[in-house]
């Protein structure tokens, strides 16, 4: 019985040493990840990670400086449109439609525009490493317009389904007016009635699919005004990387075209693409 009970104390110490060591090991393990959560926290408040995971989080906090939008793009997830939708599934659905084409998009647009105001001088000098940041900022615009690109053709194959469904709808409602009055002149009220549930369905498609093409119709011409001063930018930021991460500057004298070209301090675009 003695031995037995040496034993077991034995064991009952070699466990409890057994249980503290890995409960030690735990808190390490805890504080090293919670250490390393902090520094990407830090990075990323600093702008240091900015990748194309997250960009309509990161970015919108960039251009407008409000970090607190970042819970109210989890509140509110966007995500691109791209569905067809056909005039029974808009009408059937119409808080999902309006959703899916105006609201998301509009939401799209209001973010694009931000990131395309987003000062890139005082961005850069307040980030530590310029070089990182500018191509970070020069991805996040490539990004942009290649969404953006994307989000057009979906919305061009909608509004082409949506003409279609106009057009159609309004040949329909010229020839059930005609037939409505026929019928009413002949006294027929179950075929009147029956024509006039068919007008007001065809009215209804006819109107929704009418709006849905002046909103989509305004949503591709914004896009489009965005991608196009974006690819200006995007044209100038590239060609001129070196100069503005080294935040260097050219004066131009008042006759300076020549005298610059001669020297090979300035190009154009295209002849640049040549000599590199």
């Amino acid at each position: 019985m003695k031995i037995d009970k040496q034993i077991i104390k034995y064991f009952s110490k070699i466990s409890a040493l057994t249980l503290l060591f890995l409960m030690w090991i735990s808190l390490w393990n805890n504080y090293l990840n919670a250490e390393k959560l902090d520094d990407e926290f830090t990075n990323l408040w600093n702008y240091k990670i900015i990748t194309k995971k997250i960009p309509s989080q990161v970015w919108v906090a960039i251009s407008s400086n409000i970090w607190t939008r970042l819970k109210e793009k989890k509140d509110y997830p966007v995500t691109i449109y791209n569905d067809v939708m056909d005039i029974s599934y808009i009408l059937s659905n119409k808080q999902v439609a309006r959703d899916k084409i105006i609201t998301n998009n509009m939401i799209l647009l209001n973010e694009y525009m931000n990131i395309l105001k987003t000062d890139i001088k005082a961005f850069l000098a307040q980030s530590k490493d310029r070089w990182l940041a500018l191509n970070s900022f020069i991805d996040q615009l490539t990004y942009r317009y290649k969404n953006t690109l994307t989000t057009t053709k979906n919305l061009n194959l909608q509004k082409s389904n949506l003409l279609n469904v106009y057009n159609k709808t309004n040949n329909n409602l010229e020839q059930i007016k005609a037939k409505i009055w026929k019928d009413f002149k002949n006294f027929d009220s179950n075929a009147t009635i029956e024509n006039i549930d068919k007008y007001l369905k065809l009215k209804e498609e006819n109107t929704y699919s009418r709006t849905y093409i002046v909103f989509i119709d305004k949503l591709i011409n914004n896009f489009a005004i965005l991608n196009n001063y974006n690819k200006t930018l995007l044209d100038t930021l590239i060609n001129n990387k070196e100069i503005i991460i080294k935040n260097t500057q050219i004066v131009l004298p008042d006759s300076w075209t020549q005298i610059l070209k001669k020297l090979n301090l300035i190009y154009t675009e295209s002849d640049w693409k040549n000599v590199h």
